[in-house]
């Protein structure tokens, strides 16, 4: 009997990659990733481990449609910052939604997100266009095709990016995170592949559910001291940060970043439990730092 077939859309993508390398460690599965660029040094990687790579714009309905074609299974994430446009990260959603249908696709997986706008009154497009696009997936999908939504949390990568700490006069790492003292879930983001394969798995357990993710939920001293005990003498505090000088950081997506960490702050449905049913191995914050010694180090 012929390996049933697994699309990756945004396959060379932080989640999309992910995904496609816990499928190969799987071997149960044949894997189609779907990105925009099939040249790349990450597309090159996976069709060197044997991947189907199939270059589409989600933007096109047809090339969505092609790609899905005789494909059991579905993983969709959407890429906002591409863009920065809810309404097109919105349709290229419903693309694949609409292709998955028509293809006859068994199961589809959403990397979704809460819609701010309707559950708070205020927008954050990121999670607006997803939020979105889990009610269209709930209101439009056949009663014979399954559907499972996942909910990230923050990133840990993102200490090493888009939030890594900045240094102060004193060499002290300030951690400038909006949260004040409330939790901040967060997962490795190459933890959610695993997560993925296992809703695949087993449809009977995961179909029709909404689950949220998270591999820890410290506040941002609590990180700070996960920090200080592994990577000492370096010391990292809290920043302090408050989410109105957030918004006006000197860098694209400040305003939409805050509203994101406002809603945080209001408290999201992200489960370590969960998460450790679906990927056993899921870090936790502190094996994330001892993994990513050496690079946290040198910030």
């Amino acid at each position: 009997m012929p390996r049933k077939s697994i699309v990756v859309f945004s396959g060379t993508g932080a989640q999309g990659f992910s995904v496609v390398n816990a499928l190969m460690q799987h071997g149960k599965y044949r894997i189609r990733a779907v990105a925009k660029s099939t040249d790349n040094r990450k597309a090159l990687l996976l069709r060197g481990k044997g991947t189907e790579l199939v270059r589409a714009k989600l933007d096109d309905l047809e090339a969505c449609k092609t790609a899905v074609k005789d494909a059991y299974g579905v993983f969709l994430v959407t890429n906002f910052w591409e863009h920065h446009d809810e309404e097109r990260e919105f349709q290229q959603g419903k693309n694949v939604v609409d292709a998955c249908i028509e293809g006859g696709v068994k199961h589809l997986v959403f990397s979704g997100q809460e819609n701010v706008l309707k559950r708070s009154g205020y927008s954050c497009p990121h999670f607006d266009a997803k939020g979105r696009l889990e009610d269209y997936i709930q209101q439009t999908l056949p009663s014979t095709m399954n559907w499972t939504i996942i909910r990230m949390p923050f990133y840990f990568n993102n200490f090493l990016t888009a939030n890594k700490p900045t240094a102060s006069s004193d060499g002290t790492k300030m951690v400038e995170i909006p949260m004040g003292n409330c939790p901040l879930p967060g997962i490795d983001v190459r933890d959610v592949g695993r997560c993925v394969v296992t809703i695949l798995d087993d449809p009977e357990t995961y179909a029709q559910r909404v689950l949220g993710l998270a591999g820890g939920i410290h506040s941002v001293q609590e990180y700070c001291d996960i920090l200080n005990k592994h990577l000492a003498p370096l010391v990292f505090k809290d920043g302090k940060q408050s989410l109105k000088r957030y918004a006006i950081l000197p860098y694209p997506g400040g305003v939409e970043m805050a509203s994101m960490f406002q809603f945080y702050q209001e408290g999201i449905e992200r489960s370590v439990e969960i998460t450790k049913k679906l990927n056993p191995k899921v870090c936790s914050f502190e094996t994330f730092v001892q993994n990513h010694k050496k690079e946290l180090s040198m910030l």
